[in-house]
């Protein structure tokens, strides 16, 4: 599950997202992980994160989900480890048969965990 297509790399790249791109509390860091998402009356499937901050994250995803769905995450992190993260959708963009959605945490993430992420 860890396997990226050719030439991507997993995890967070040390930049973050410019100002212009970022109008939220906590900064917002590009990155690449693949996970599991599930929501109420859907089976697991693969989603990538693009970006994470310490209260949401960007998730490409191969269909449609709906805004307010409750989604629970499982991100695998390139040390190994599997984090198990609740969120709520609160946007979805349609990119051409590949949909973005802007999920916010249920909780604010950690220190640890961020420094896990990063």
């Amino acid at each position: 599950m860890n396997e990226l297509s050719a030439g991507a790399s997993p995890g967070c790249t040390t930049r973050e997202l410019g100002v212009e791109d970022n109008r939220r509390i906590y900064p917002r860091h590009a990155c690449r992980y693949q996970a599991l998402c599930r929501s109420a009356g859907r089976a697991w499937w693969p989603v990538v994160f693009r970006d994470v901050s310490r209260s949401g994250a960007g998730v490409a995803l191969s269909s449609p989900i709906e805004v307010g769905a409750a989604v629970n995450f499982t991100v695998y992190l390139t040390n190994g480890r599997v984090m198990s993260i609740a969120a709520i959708v609160r946007r979805v963009e349609d990119r051409n048969f590949e949909w973005l959605a802007g999920c916010e945490f249920n909780r604010v993430l950690s220190d640890a965990d961020m420094a896990e992420l990063l």
